[in-house]
């Protein structure tokens, strides 16, 4: 009797076992990254950004909200895993696989950054997965890692930045307009000559300056 009793409580805390570390793992089971090179972006241009997902188990719902920065916009959605996209009035995005990839789930996604750039200038993206699984039937959040994509301006690229203030607007043509016509100089940055940003490479604030930043300015290169 004393067997049989040791044999049926063998059973059952065994059985429990197995319940609770199928608990335990089904909230353990998805990893999330992203990431994006370089670690600076260019106002007036394109950046993509790469994600992957990982699991275990099986899951019965998977969706991905990112938080972009102000006044970024989404352009498209790229990779082998492609979710449902839709895009909130603040900008941010939310993803969702109506049905659910096979591990890993790799996907980009690009984003365009507006030619007037504003404050502050070090920009953040972040995000963060919710899932579903056939263990737990709650909605699961998990961050994707790291916690916050972090970038600089690329400020060395920004050819017509006469100001300096890493924005690319109609101040920079009247500075140039003004240095052209020989006129008060000291909006112009102190660095000007050695900063890269002439835009004929004459080192010197122009006309030429004038008609690249409008043109940049209207969309036209």
């Amino acid at each position: 009797m004393n067997i049989f009793r040791n044999i049926i409580c063998t059973l059952i805390f065994l059985s429990g076992f197995a319940f609770f570390s199928e608990k335990a793992s089904a909230q353990d089971t998805l990893t999330a990254t992203h990431s994006t090179a370089p670690a600076a972006y260019t106002p007036g241009t394109d950046m993509t950004v790469s994600c992957q997902i990982t699991y275990t188990g099986t899951l019965t719902a998977l969706g991905m909200s990112v938080n972009l920065p102000r006044d970024w916009a989404f352009v498209s959605v790229q990779g082998d895993d492609i979710p449902n996209t839709s895009v909130l009035d603040t900008g941010d995005i939310d993803f969702f696989w109506p049905e659910i990839p096979t591990a890993p789930v790799d996907f980009t996604y690009t984003v365009h950054i507006p030619q007037a750039t504003t404050k502050p200038y070090q920009k953040e993206i972040s995000a963060s997965v919710l899932y579903r699984s056939s263990e737990i039937p709650n909605e699961l959040p998990a961050q994707v890692l790291p916690d916050r994509l972090v970038f600089e301006t690329e400020t060395a690229n920004l050819k017509g930045d006469i100001s300096g203030d890493h924005v690319l607007n109609l101040s920079d043509a009247i500075l140039a307009l003004k240095a052209s016509a020989g006129a008060d100089m000291s909006g112009i940055r102190a660095d000007y000559a050695l900063s890269g940003v002439d835009a004929n490479g004459d080192s010197r604030a122009g006309i030429e300056e004038v008609i690249y930043i409008l043109r940049r300015i209207a969309g036209l290169i």
